[in-house]
């Protein structure tokens, strides 16, 4: 397997265990998919997402699904996704608007120089804002 698939992989089950031992074994429903409008419910429990801005410099960027979104304001979303540590890990957004919907789609790859970074996902939120009002708008995703 290529090595950021293991990296991944490691990270959904550290995220899986500590979710069974702080949870119990109770699950939640499936996130939504490519093209999904769905939105997430608030998070439980106690711990504050990291925050990550959208850059331009990340080293070997892939395809980041995200798990929900919220508006902000009438020009703002809100997007909830898994990723590494900030101090490792950054992001990159990118918003296609057309008149019916709202693509946003983000990749997610290492900063410039960062080693020894732990095998962890974090809930993470971005915000991203949009040239115009998003109203009856949809919010897709591209990747899945």
């Amino acid at each position: 397997m290529p090595r950021r698939w293991i990296t991944r992989v490691k990270m959904i089950a550290g995220v899986m265990m500590i979710t069974v031992a702080l949870a119990g074994c109770s699950g939640s429903g499936p996130s939504p998919g490519a093209g999904s409008t769905a939105t997430h419910p608030p998070q439980s429990g106690s711990a504050t997402p990291q925050t990550m801005t959208s850059r331009d410099d990340l080293v070997s960027p892939s395809v980041l699904v995200w798990d929900s979104w919220r508006e902000v304001t009438p020009t703002t979303i809100e997007v909830t996704f898994l990723a590494g540590p900030a101090s490792c890990t950054g992001i990159h957004a990118t918003v296609t608007e057309a008149m019916k919907d709202v693509t946003l789609d983000l990749t997610e790859g290492a900063l410039p120089g960062s080693t020894d970074c732990q095998a962890i996902a974090l809930t993470t939120t971005t915000k991203v804002s949009l040239t115009q009002p998003l109203d009856d708008r949809q919010v897709r995703q591209s990747a899945s």
